[in-house]
């Protein structure tokens, strides 16, 4: 895994086009990007995750699942509890300084909602998912799972209750 950070000017087609060749010539596991506000030098800050297509088509990959639009595949409801249980995913493994697959793949996380996961035995069902995952995140993920139904069935008395990424301690929620 590698890393590259780009800085893109708003009105700047060159580092525009160095961006996007390097996106389509390497295998992109993740992009980080941020908008820097600072008037006429205002720009984009990119950061991307990344694999040689060489080395990543080197891995056996001749085999492999094609790339899933989400959005395509999951009616709108859904992918909008998708969404954010990839954000929580995401946040969770950053946390624990490990690629998102290795907490739950997008796969997993599409079944979850699928499938209206409510138990770690229905979990354990799902092709991938182990004990020590399983022991790791299930119940993290099956909290978040509920809290976000709840949240868009409008179960919430009064205001609505902020979900938190699974791991995320209860102390560390600020005071309202």
């Amino acid at each position: 895994m590698l890393t590259e950070f780009f800085e893109v000017p708003l009105h700047d087609n060159a580092a525009k086009l160095e961006l996007n060749r390097f996106l389509s010539a390497h295998r992109v596991l993740n992009i980080r990007y941020e908008f820097v506000q600072n008037g006429l030098n205002s720009l984009w800050a990119v950061c991307v995750v990344y694999a040689r297509r060489d080395e990543a088509s080197s891995g056996g990959t001749a085999g492999a699942k094609a790339i899933v639009d989400y959005r395509d595949v999951l009616p709108d409801d859904q992918f909008q509890l998708f969404v954010k249980l990839r954000e929580a995913r995401n946040a969770r493994a950053v946390a624990d300084g490990i690629a998102p697959y290795n907490v739950f793949n997008n796969e997993h996380l599409a079944d979850m909602i699928r499938r209206d996961i409510r138990s770690l035995a229905e979990l354990k069902k799902l092709p991938g998912v182990g004990e020590a995952r399983l022991k790791k995140y299930g119940q993290d993920f099956i909290n978040m799972l509920q809290a976000l139904r709840a949240e868009g069935n409008g179960e919430s008395s009064g205001s609505q209750p902020e979900v938190q990424p699974p791991g995320a301690a209860a102390d560390e929620t600020p005071a309202p």
